[in-house]
């Protein structure tokens, strides 16, 4: 892997390692590693940036990574010295992406501390069995197909299973181009939706021990059918809904939390050009009913 050229860290991002730099610096554990003019760059700051990077890179272990990530942290050291010595800092359009990075960067702290402390793996869990409790009961087949390429080839299959009273296994062993023909075309237990629907329709409206009276078409070819088994499907396991379920627990916390802020706290808000929000319109009162004509 190629870990020369490295993707350029955000602003926001940048601020959010300044700051994790900067707490850090007391911290006899957090060693200086460069120097730019005097200026410290600490382990903390290479660990910030190492944590930046797109999940490939990070396939890399830190250490590796560090001179190059050093020589970056040197050049930005760099660069922002130039730029505060030339007055950026001052700098309106400057000043104004400052404190909107802060914004986004104290948001993201904000809200990541406040999901950490409430969704928990007991609220995870909590909500997992809510929501089995809300799922129907649902059931999976466990089914053996023969799968042939055409029509006459699935009939034929039919008309022999039934006149001679065959071992639908073997016969699918024999006959079957599907890759469950060495299982004897056994396919497991499924659920309707595991299958494509012409498969599920037909499997699912058949009887334990019934084999299909008819070919059933799906995109893979032509497939007979035998129905071994019926038993109540098991709900999904915690691991396959977790992260569902995390990210709804997170964005009820955000939601409910954006609410409490609000309240209680004066808001003002103005039209684009900062003029005065206009009042909303008035409905027009609907126009009176014509009298009815009288007659003469």
């Amino acid at each position: 892997m190629k870990v020369r050229h490295l993707p350029t860290i955000g602003l926001a991002a940048a601020l959010a390692f300044a700051a994790i730099a900067a707490a850090a610096a007391q911290d006899a554990d957090d060693p200086v590693v460069g120097r730019v003019g005097g200026a410290e760059i600490r382990q903390s700051e290479i660990i910030a940036a190492y944590d930046g990077l797109p999940a490939d890179y990070q396939q890399v272990p830190v250490e590796r990574l560090h001179r190059i990530l050093l020589d970056r942290a040197i050049d930005d050291a760099l660069i922002a010295q130039r730029a505060a010595s030339l007055g950026y800092e001052n700098d309106a359009a400057v000043q104004l992406k400052l404190r909107l990075a802060r914004a986004q960067v104290m948001r993201e702290t904000y809200f990541t501390r406040q999901i950490e402390a409430t969704v928990t793996e007991d609220a995870v869990k909590a909500r997992y069995e809510e929501k089995i409790a809300e799922m129907p009961a649902g059931e999976e087949v466990r089914a053996r197909h023969i799968l042939v390429k055409s029509e006459d080839e699935a009939t034929a299959v039919i008309e022999a299973l039934g006149a001679a009273d065959a071992d639908f296994a073997k016969v699918a062993g024999e006959k079957s181009i599907g890759p469950s023909a060495a299982q004897g075309g056994d396919l497991g237990y499924f659920t309707k939706a595991a299958m494509v629907p012409e498969f599920a329709e037909a499997a699912f409206a058949m009887q334990v021990g019934e084999v299909s009276k008819a070919p059933v078409q799906t995109q893979f070819g032509w497939h007979v059918i035998k129905v071994e088994d019926r038993r109540a499907a098991a709900p999904p396991a915690l691991e396959e809904m977790r992260t569902d379920i995390f990210n709804e627990l997170a964005q009820a916390v955000i939601a409910d939390d954006i609410v409490a802020l609000r309240e209680g706290v004066a808001i003002e808000r103005f039209e684009f050009d900062g003029s005065e929000v206009a009042p909303p319109e008035e409905p027009a009162a609907p126009a009176a009913p014509a009298e009815p004509a009288k007659a003469e």
